[in-house]
C-alpha cells in the first residue's frame, strides 16, 4: 500500500509542558486526510542524522510539509522583522534536510501553508515576514472563525494540476500572516488572491512533482470533497511515480 510521509513539527517542553524536553507532532487532521485517500500515513520526525533521514525519505512514497511555525528570515538572507512570530530553526533545518534528499530521489513533494512556504525559501524565493507588509494587501489571510470556515476566493491559473481537478475558483479557509513574496526559480504561481497574494504553485520540473498550497485543505477535508481531493490526487501522482 501506498505511503505518505507527514513531516512533523517540533515544540519546545518549556512553552507547553515544562515536564518533558518537548514533543514531535502532526495534526490528526493530515493523518485522516491520508488516510481518507486510500495511503498510509507516516509521521516523520524532527532528527538531526542525514543517515536517518534518508532512511526515512526511502521508505514513503511521497512527502507533504506540513503547518506550523515561521521559518527563520535568515534562511533566505532577510533579518527578522518585528511582526515576525516564532521560529524553529532546528525545524526547518531537518526539513531542508529532507526536501533536497526528496529532489534528489524524486519523491513527490506536496507543501502546506508553512510547507508552501519552506519550499519557496529551499528553492531561492522569499517570504512577506508579515502580509501587511505587502503593498495593496487588504483581505484578512488570518481568519478569526474556525479553521474549517472558508473565508476568501482563491483564483486558480488554467494549465496547473490544481485546476485540472478544482476548477478555476474556489473559497478556501485561510491561517497564515506570512506569505511568498519572490516566487523561487523553477516555480510557476498556480493560484492567488484578489489582493494579489500566491497562494499555490508548482514546480515547472518534468521529472519532479513538487508543489503548494498556502491554505489549509486537511482542515475541512472530512466534509469538504474539494479539500480532499488535493491529497487524492496527490496519492495518484505519487502511485504514478512508482512505475
Amino acid at each position: 500500500m501506498l505511503k505518505i510521509g507527514l513531516s512533523a513539527g517540533m515544540v519546545s517542553g518549556e512553552i507547553e509542558r515544562p515536564i518533558e524536553k518537548g514533543r514531535c507532532y502532526v495534526s490528526n487532521d493530515y493523518v485522516q486526510s491520508i488516510a481518507r485517500s486510500a495511503a498510509v500515513p507516516l509521521i516523520l520526525p524532527v532528527i538531526f542524522d542525514i543517515a536517518m533521514i534518508e532512511e526515512m525519505a526511502s521508505i514513503v512514497d511521497g512527502i507533504i510539509f506540513t503547518g506550523g511555525d515561521d521559518i527563520n528570515p535568515l534562511s533566505y538572507r532577510e533579518e527578522p522583522h518585528h511582526k515576525l512570530r516564532n521560529v524553529v530553526p532546528i525545524r526547518d533545518d531537518y526539513e531542508f534536510k529532507l526536501l533536497k534528499i526528496a529532489h534528489l530521489k524524486k519523491i513527490p513533494v506536496l507543501g502546506i501553508c508553512r510547507g508552501l512556504q519552506l519550499i519557496n525559501v529551499f528553492f531561492g524565493g522569499t517570504l512577506y515576514q508579515d502580509n501587511s507588509l505587502k503593498e495593496n494587501s487588504y483581505i484578512r489571510h488570518s481568519q478569526a472563525r474556525g479553521f474549517d470556515f472558508l473565508e476568501h476566493t482563491v483564483t486558480i491559473t488554467k494549465e496547473s494540476w490544481l485546476n485540472s481537478f478544482l476548477g478555476g475558483t474556489i473559497i478556501t479557509n485561510s491561517y497564515h500572516h506570512q506569505s511568498i513574496k519572490d516566487l523561487a526559480k523553477g516555480f510557476k504561481i498556480t493560484a492567488q488572491s484578489k489582493d494579489g497574494l500566491i497562494e499555490a504553485i508548482e514546480s515547472t520540473a518534468k521529472d519532479f512533482f513538487c508543489a503548494g498550497v498556502q491554505w489549509h485543505p486537511e482542515m475541512n477535508s472530512d466534509k469538504n470533497l474539494s479539500m480532499q481531493k488535493i491529497f487524492n490526487e496527490f496519492t495518484k501522482i505519487c502511485m504514478d511515480n512508482q512505475s
